[in-house]
C-alpha cells in the first residue's frame, strides 16, 4: 500500500513538473499578450474551481465551535490571526473549540498541534476548502480565493494587515499589474466586500480608506467595518514589565540599556 502511494505521488509530481506547469506557463504568457483570451480563460478557471468548491462543500454543516485561521495566504504563522488564535487557546470559554490552521508548508508548523484542539493542514484545494466549509468562522488577513464563498451562516472576519497608506481597490487610478486592469481589480474588491462579514480597522483613517477602497458606502455595507483595532497590536497597548524583560532576555539586550527600534517597511 505504501509503495503504491509513493508511486502515485511520484507520478503526480512528474505530471505537474513536465506537463501541467509548462502548459500553465504558456497559457499565462499568451494571456499577457492577448487580453481577450486572458479574460475568457480566467472565467473558465473560475467556473471550474467554483464547481469544485461547491462539490467539496456540499453537505458540510459549519460547526459552531470551529475556526479556520490563515495568515498571508498560508505563508506565515503571524499577524492578527495569530493574536486571535493565541487569545482563544488561552481562555477557558474556548476550551472545547476546534482550531484549524492552513499553511503552504504544513510540516513547518506542526508545533501548533501541541495544543490538542489544533489541527494543521496543508493548504491544498481539497483539504483546505473542505475545512473552510466545515467551520463557522474564518479568520484571515488576506483575500480568500475568488471562487470560495462563505455560506450565509458562516462568519468571515477580514483582519487585513496594515494601515492603507497606499491606494487600494477603488482608490487606484492606474494599474501597475500586467495581468489585472483597474476594472479587474475593482471587480475583485467588489467580490471581497460581498464575502466578508467584518473587516477590522485600527483607526478612523483606516476605516475611511477601507470604506473607499472596497466601495462600501455606495453599496450600503459601511457597517462591515469594525474600528476596534488590530488584535496583533493588543500586546503593544496592554504589555507588562515582565513582557519587556522576557523580550530583552530573548534577544540579548541588557536591561539597563536604552532601546531604539529602526523598522523600515
Amino acid at each position: 500500500m505504501k509503495i503504491t502511494r509513493k508511486i502515485k505521488r511520484k507520478w503526480r509530481k512528474l505530471i505537474r513538473k513536465y506537463i501541467k506547469q509548462p502548459i500553465k506557463k504558456a497559457i499565462g504568457q499568451y494571456g499577457k499578450e492577448h487580453p481577450h483570451f486572458r479574460k475568457v480563460w480566467k472565467r473558465i478557471l473560475y467556473t471550474k474551481r467554483r464547481i469544485y468548491y461547491w462539490w467539496r462543500s456540499h453537505g458540510a454543516t459549519p460547526d459552531e465551535k470551529t475556526v479556520v485561521f490563515n495568515s498571508f495566504n498560508g505563508k506565515t504563522y503571524g499577524c492578527s490571526p495569530k493574536a486571535v488564535y493565541e487569545y482563544m487557546i488561552s481562555h477557558e470559554e474556548f476550551s472545547d473549540w476546534q482550531f484549524i490552521w492552513a499553511f503552504k508548508n504544513a510540516k513547518k508548523h506542526k508545533f501548533l498541534e501541541e495544543n490538542p484542539n489544533t489541527k494543521v493542514v496543508k493548504q491544498t484545494a481539497r483539504v483546505y476548502e473542505r475545512k473552510l466549509a466545515q467551520a463557522k468562522y474564518w479568520i484571515t488577513n488576506y483575500r480568500v480565493p475568488d471562487y470560495v464563498w462563505p455560506k450565509p451562516e458562516q462568519v468571515y472576519v477580514q483582519c487585513w494587515h496594515g494601515t492603507p497608506l497606499k491606494r487600494l481597490g477603488y482608490d487606484l487610478e492606474t494599474s501597475e499589474n500586467a495581468i489585472d486592469s483597474i476594472a479587474d481589480i475593482r471587480s475583485k474588491y467588489d467580490m471581497d466586500a460581498k464575502k466578508f462579514t467584518y473587516i477590522l480597522s485600527p483607526s478612523q483613517f483606516a476605516s475611511e480608506k477601507f470604506i473607499s477602497a472596497w466601495n462600501l458606502k455606495e453599496t450600503g455595507m459601511e457597517d462591515k467595518v469594525m474600528e476596534v483595532g488590530y488584535p496583533r497590536n493588543d500586546l503593544l497597548l496592554n504589555y507588562h514589565t515582565e513582557d519587556i524583560r522576557k523580550i530583552k532576555e530573548y534577544i540579548g539586550i541588557p536591561e539597563d540599556k536604552k532601546v531604539i527600534l529602526y523598522a523600515p517597511t
